[in-house]
């Protein structure tokens, strides 16, 4: 369901759906809500919860999602910033995965994660 509500939410914060539709009163507010970064915030958390563990993605993703606006690919994308940050080790490591369309490395559901 959260990935449908993604697809058809109006407002995106770092790629992470609101799941609603607020217009925006006043464009100069709109500065203000570009200096949220949740996927930051996901990662920071995802370190916290899981230290000194290893996990898939899809088990990370299935054990943290519920109750979260994020979905799969938010998931994906915090992870893969942590991964560039060194925050993380993966395997297989980003160097040994393909590339999307877009340029970034992919980051199937069975890339192993290992938190410091």
């Amino acid at each position: 369901m959260k990935d449908i509500m993604h697809s058809v939410s109006s407002e995106y914060d770092d790629g992470v759906a609101n799941f609603s539709y607020i217009p925006e009163q006043n464009e100069q507010l709109s500065i203000l809500f570009g200096y949220s970064k949740p996927l930051d915030s996901l990662g920071e958390g995802l370190l916290k919860r899981y230290s000194g563990r290893t996990m898939t993605m899809a088990e990370i993703y299935k054990d943290h999602n519920v109750g979260t606006p994020f979905i799969s690919s938010n998931y994906k994308e915090a992870l893969r910033r942590l991964e560039s940050a060194n925050l993380i080790t993966t395997s297989p490591p980003a160097e040994k995965r393909r590339n999307a369309k877009d340029g970034s490395k992919t980051f199937g559901d069975n890339v192993m994660v290992k938190f410091p």
